[in-house]
């Protein structure tokens, strides 16, 4: 048309995806990924700038009535709390819990490991992590070890693929590590921490995973998860009830796993 400048029509279509975009945030409901990783390093306690203050000696003594807390066979008796539990300092034993269903592709599922390694990268030297995956049925990747050792154990994870048994990889870490020091290497001194990665909700076994996720907070562990994906609220119920509460400190929504990865680049960097 004369007289329209030529620019006009890649302003318009500028414009146009711009609105597409705006409108696809705002329907999946998403937090952006710079408010993810700022909650994410303000809530993750192991990471080293995340220490909690020295000068108040009952500052690290969780309460007993919050879900997540020190409740159940890790409530702390009064020796521990007026003597070594004071000694716990910054340590945190933490596991991994890794979804490996048929749903993620091998892509997706390195981009998440790698997303896994760069907030391992940043852990206080007082932490120990351990990893499960979990597919038909949960894998134990490996017990607790140092960041070092961890992240060079996440690398070249195989894949299983197949359904979703949350409730298996919740109960393992449970049992097989919490419980079972002697072969787990977890420390009594250490605060317990799981940090679930899934993309979806459960489906072996579904009615069991949020009475696991209760018995593995009511030994004293703090569960934190990220949800990969867009869902609607009834999607999140699940994995809300997973976590631990407050669920703004514990519950944490990206949009795909290259957002993760991204997420934890910004977390290690902030």
């Amino acid at each position: 048309m004369p007289g329209v400048p030529r620019f006009y029509p890649l302003v318009s279509l500028f414009l146009i995806l711009s609105f597409i975009s705006l409108m696809q945030n705002s329907a999946n409901g998403n937090p952006s990924k710079t408010d993810t990783a700022r909650r994410l390093a303000k809530n993750l306690p192991f990471l080293r700038r995340s220490q909690p203050s020295s000068n108040n000696p009952f500052s690290r003594l969780p309460s007993r009535s919050r879900p997540g807390g020190n409740t159940g066979a890790f409530a702390p008796s009064y020796s521990l709390m007026f003597g070594s539990y004071n000694d716990r300092g910054s340590l945190y034993d933490v596991v991994f819990i890794i979804d490996d269903s048929g749903s993620i592709p091998s892509d997706q599922f390195n981009k998440g490991l790698s997303a896994i390694r760069l907030l391992i990268g940043d852990a206080s030297p007082g932490t120990k992590f351990a990893a499960i995956k979990f597919s038909n049925k949960a894998h134990l990747l490996f017990n607790f070890v140092s960041p070092d050792q961890a992240k060079k154990k996440l690398l070249n994870v195989p894949r299983n693929n197949g359904m979703t048994n949350t409730q298996d990889a919740l109960k393992m870490a449970r049992r097989d590590l919490f419980l079972n020091p002697a072969a787990s290497g977890s420390r009594q001194n250490a605060h317990r921490m799981a940090v679930v990665v899934t993309d979806g909700n459960s489906n072996v076994q579904p009615d069991q995973t949020v009475p696991q996720a209760i018995q593995l907070k009511g030994i004293g562990t703090r569960v934190m998860v990220i949800a990969v994906g867009n869902y609607r609220d009834s999607g999140r119920k699940e994995m809300k009830d997973i976590a631990s509460h407050p669920s703004d400190k514990n519950f944490f929504v990206v949009d795909d796993f290259n957002a993760f990865h991204q997420v934890a680049n910004m977390v290690a960097s902030i």
